[in-house]
């Protein structure tokens, strides 16, 4: 399924709100003991925020865009989201130290979608900063009035 969001402003809300989230969804494999597997996903987590953020940054004040810094925080995000996130939280939901709920065990399936939706935006962000070398291009950017399609 291609997902195409043209305001650059909805988009970036539209990602920001996925990644969100995951996030209040969040915050495995086997051998490993419970502190490390949320020290992990905690990582993982940590990864993921500072790539939003890069991407976040450049939304905000496209002259900051670099098509490829912008490419590599969306595949960042697309590496640590999808399968690998919902792996991150199929054994350990909730236990101390970690401020991931409950939730996440009650929702599995709502949490899946959510990660697998982040995915796809994500790899929609860096195909869309393959395809704009240079500045970022007019038809990334809002303009007043403009509609999502």
């Amino acid at each position: 399924m291609l997902i195409r969001i043209r305001s650059s402003k909805v988009r970036s809300g539209v990602f920001i709100s996925a990644f969100a989230a995951v996030i209040l969804f969040a915050f495995p494999s086997t051998g490993q003991s419970i502190n490390e597997v949320v020290a992990q996903r905690q990582q993982d987590m940590k990864t993921m925020a500072a790539a939003a953020k890069t991407i976040a940054t450049m939304f905000k004040s496209p002259d900051t865009y670099s098509p490829t810094a912008f490419r590599d925080a969306a595949e960042t995000i697309t590496r640590y989201s999808g399968t690998r996130l919902v792996a991150d939280f199929a054994t350990v939901t909730a236990v101390k130290g970690s401020e991931a709920n409950e939730l996440i065990a009650a929702e599995r399936e709502r949490f899946a979608q959510l990660s697998n939706d982040l995915e796809r935006y994500a790899e929609g962000l860096a195909d869309a900063a393959s395809d704009s070398p240079g500045s970022m291009p007019d038809e990334m950017r809002m303009r007043v009035g403009e509609q999502v399609s």
